[in-house]
């Protein structure tokens, strides 16, 4: 990582996964962004990234990757020709715990 061409405003919201939003870097010519997890704060490795996006105009992702209940730590690194900027702020969010289907539904004549 080098450079400051990060985008900023980074946020992580549950929903039916965690959706991640951000707002692109400043820096023109930004030719992809990487999108990084990890259950540690400042755990995240961009070396193998969540999400690589090959455009500087991608800002969400829906992680539909988690496992319920478990705390997530996102970072997002802006990259112009392989140069990659320090990460950037660190957001977070519980991943939401899908409830199990109801059993023993049973329905008879009265």
């Amino acid at each position: 990582w080098s450079s400051d061409v990060c985008s900023s405003d980074l946020a992580a919201v549950q929903s039916h996964g965690i959706n991640v939003t951000w707002t692109l870097s400043a820096t023109p010519g930004v030719t992809s962004q990487l999108l990084c997890r990890s259950t540690v704060s400042g755990g995240e490795d961009c070396s193998n990234p969540l999400q690589t996006f090959a455009d500087d105009t991608t800002v969400a992702f829906l992680d539909t990757t988690g496992v319920g209940g478990t705390k997530y730590y996102y970072v997002l690194g802006a990259c112009v020709a392989g140069i990659c900027s320090a990460p950037s702020p660190e957001a977070s969010a519980v991943y939401p715990i899908v409830p199990a289907s109801q059993t023993g539904v049973a329905a008879s004549p009265q």
